[in-house]
């Protein structure tokens, strides 16, 4: 990466930054700035007066901006809805495999069972490629010997048991 575009990425993300920022930023200093206003005509000297309505500014605020993109691209929400993975798993498996292949940085799964060893192949492949692959799944005997290849290959996999306790890996408790 050459100099021309270090600068570029850094300003684009300070000016992201401010853009993302000046909203709150500019509720809190307006509602600050009323509240003072308030504090000193009634002679109100309450140090916590002014917190309770800038954070609910603040917050207001960013539900606000937040809502705006949101309302413009809907389908956004579809992504978080988990039974849009398994039908994608379960109807278009070449589809999942294509996601799979064109992960580059992270890729985060959660499935109850991994006995596909197409996908088990896919997410191994994926890891030796760089992209950072973790998996939570269910802890039954009937994945062991795909928990044992996905842990020699991935390294780090976190396993649902009943109660308290979930293991990482094969290795870490907590």
């Amino acid at each position: 990466m050459n100099p021309e575009a270090i600068t570029r990425v850094l300003r684009e993300g300070l000016v992201m930054i401010l853009e993302l920022s000046a909203g709150p930023m500019l509720a809190s200093m307006i509602i600050g700035l009323v509240v003072a206003i308030f504090q000193a005509t009634t002679q109100i000297q309450e140090q916590t007066l002014s917190y309770v309505p800038k954070l609910t500014g603040v917050f207001v605020t960013i539900a606000i901006i937040g809502a705006i993109p949101l309302s413009r691209h809907p389908q956004v929400l579809v992504a978080l809805n988990p039974y849009r993975g398994i039908a994608l798993l379960a109807h278009r498996p070449l589809v999942a495999l294509a996601v799979i292949g064109a992960a580059r940085h992270t890729l985060a799964v959660e499935n109850e069972e991994m006995g596909d060893s197409v996908i088990t192949s896919a997410l191994e492949a994926a890891a030796k490629r760089g992209v950072n692959v973790t998996i939570t799944m269910t802890a039954e005997s009937d994945w062991d010997s795909a928990f044992s290849a996905l842990v020699s290959s991935l390294g780090i996999i976190h396993m649902v048991l009943p109660g308290p306790w979930a293991i990482c890996g094969s290795v870490c408790r907590y």
